[in-house]
């Protein structure tokens, strides 16, 4: 149950530079890294877990330096999980800053929605960095952000992509057989 978060969030990374990389390639690129650095920290406590767990049913019969040794690594990050936690949430909210920033010049969401995801996700890696240094201020520093979130996602479920959708789509490659992930053809006017 718990891999299922950091599958999501590389799942989410891919999808997001499929959109962004004809517009932006250098932010999608960005984003697609910090999706991809938040998902691996996400899992070094699960596969610690795992590791630990299968180490353990094996080693009961001969235990060698070798297992000790990754014994010790698994160990440490099972351990440093909440470390690991806040630093991924730090990568995403400052990857999230550009994202939106991305969305902003492209006119794809209603600009006071990427300024309040950028605004939004510059607090929550504030409080990600907070956290790391010992104050314990991550959780109410992550509102603006979730309440971002909550915001967009109902925005876009509800209106979709905005107005610049019709040259984006005419702007894809024909070749490619699809439009991009997040388009439809059907707002599209020729």
């Amino acid at each position: 149950m718990r891999a299922l978060p950091f599958r999501g969030v590389a799942t989410i990374g891919t999808l997001a530079f499929r959109v962004l990389r004809r517009r932006h390639q250098r932010t999608a690129n960005v984003y697609l890294a910090a999706r991809t650095l938040e998902a691996l920290l996400l899992a070094l406590a699960p596969v610690g877990i795992l590791t630990l767990t299968l180490l353990t049913q094996g080693s009961a019969e001969t235990p060698n330096a070798a297992d000790s040794a990754l014994q010790n690594v698994a160990r440490t990050a099972v351990e440093n999980s909440q470390s690991a936690h806040w630093l991924a949430m730090a990568t995403l909210g400052v990857g999230s800053i550009f994202f939106y920033r991305a969305l902003m010049r492209s006119a794809l969401l209603p600009r006071f929605l990427t300024v309040w995801g950028m605004l939004g996700y510059a607090i929550f890696a504030l409080g990600s960095v907070l956290e790391l240094a010992g104050y314990e201020v991550g959780l109410a520093l992550s509102a603006p952000g979730g309440l971002f979130e909550v915001a967009a996602g109902s925005y876009l479920l509800v209106k979709g992509f905005g107005a610049s959708l019709p040259k984006i789509v005419a702007d894809a490659d024909p070749s490619a057989g699809s439009a991009p992930v997040g388009f439809t053809t059907s707002h599209a006017t020729t």
